[in-house]
């Protein structure tokens, strides 16, 4: 998880109509990976919720059954308006029930007497959540660029 805060001199509004070029139509939550996605757009998919805007960043990637991974890196932005600047605070989050699981699964192995179930289990963790910090570090990056205008 990343946290982020931008100072920049666009008001709101100007941001929302910023996103809204990246609003998204179908519905989607972090908590459910079960429901296929289905917008292949790479890049940010936004939803507005008032001085929030919350989101997912597609990569475009498939899987072998050739539909969108699931397990997605969110964003949230919250935005708050004084003195003529706009601060966007917010942070980048990999899929939590995903997260969740990964972290339940290695408590449970921790008590696993094999060591080899373990280590397969931490490499693999450690694999997808490197994949999961580097997309990260791309989101926070298009973020700046988009509201440094």
């Amino acid at each position: 998880m990343r946290y982020f805060s931008l100072a920049t001199a666009l008001p709101i509004l100007e941001i929302k109509d910023i996103c809204n070029d990246y609003i998204e139509c179908e519905a989607h939550s972090p908590w459910d990976i079960f429901k296929e996605y289905t917008s292949a757009r790479a890049g940010l998919h936004l939803y507005d919720k008032g001085n929030s805007i919350i989101g997912y960043w597609e990569s475009g990637e498939r899987n072998r059954s050739d539909s969108l991974l699931r397990a997605k890196n969110w964003v949230v932005l919250r935005m708050k308006e004084k003195n003529n600047q706009t601060t966007i605070s917010g942070c980048v989050f990999f899929c939590p029930t995903l997260f969740f699981a990964l972290l339940v699964g290695f408590l449970t192995i921790l008590f696993c007497s094999d060591f080899l179930t373990v280590l397969l289990f931490m490499l693999i963790s450690t694999v997808l959540l490197w994949s999961s910090m580097k997309e990260q570090a791309i989101i926070l990056n298009y973020i700046k660029k988009f509201f440094m205008r």
